[in-house]
């Protein structure tokens, strides 16, 4: 189609994507079959040595209900096959949860120097931990008040207000 000058007129045109997005959220008692609190954030998606990260979530059906949310940032990361580093990180997060898969309450707030997690289930980290939370299933039971803790089942470990160490038995099993 021309205009009586002879320019062309283009019609303008539109393209519509559809997104599907297939996201199933596990029941409450599948996510505490194999729930570990991490209070190192999982950055092996990134690819950056300085890394932050937002996130909150939900989730409610048969197996029960779960909410929590994060926030976390490391100045420096290392990760190769044995696992990854971190210098200089923060985090803060929350979560609440309760089904027949167990129960978990608490919160979380650390200031590290340095925290590692090897791919073979062992964590440790030096620095400031004021958290608190309680979490008890068929996985095994977490207790921990303004820093001082002990878990005891698949993850069993100490932790301090300056530190803490800790082996996570499902990973250390693992077959490669």
């Amino acid at each position: 189609m021309v205009n009586e000058n002879q320019i062309p007129i283009q019609k303008p045109y539109e393209t519509v994507y559809e997104i599907k997005v297939e996201n199933e959220t596990p029941s409450f008692a599948e996510f505490m079959k194999d729930y570990e609190v991490d209070k190192n954030l999982n950055y092996d998606d990134l690819e950056s040595n300085s890394v932050g990260e937002v996130g909150a979530g939900a989730s409610a059906g048969a197996g029960g209900v779960i909410a929590g949310g994060s926030a976390g940032f490391s100045s420096y990361k290392y990760s190769d096959n044995i696992g990854d580093i971190r210098f200089g990180s923060a985090s803060l997060g929350g979560e609440i949860g309760e089904g027949p898969g167990g129960s978990t309450v608490g919160y979380s707030a650390n200031v590290d120097a340095v925290n590692f997690h090897t791919k073979s289930g062992i964590r440790g980290n030096a620095g400031i931990d004021v958290g608190s939370n309680f979490t008890a299933g068929p996985g095994g039971v977490e207790v921990k008040a303004a820093g001082f803790g002990i878990s005891a089942g698949k993850k069993t470990g100490i932790s301090t207000p300056f530190g803490g160490v800790s082996v996570d038995f499902e990973e250390t099993c693992k077959q490669q």
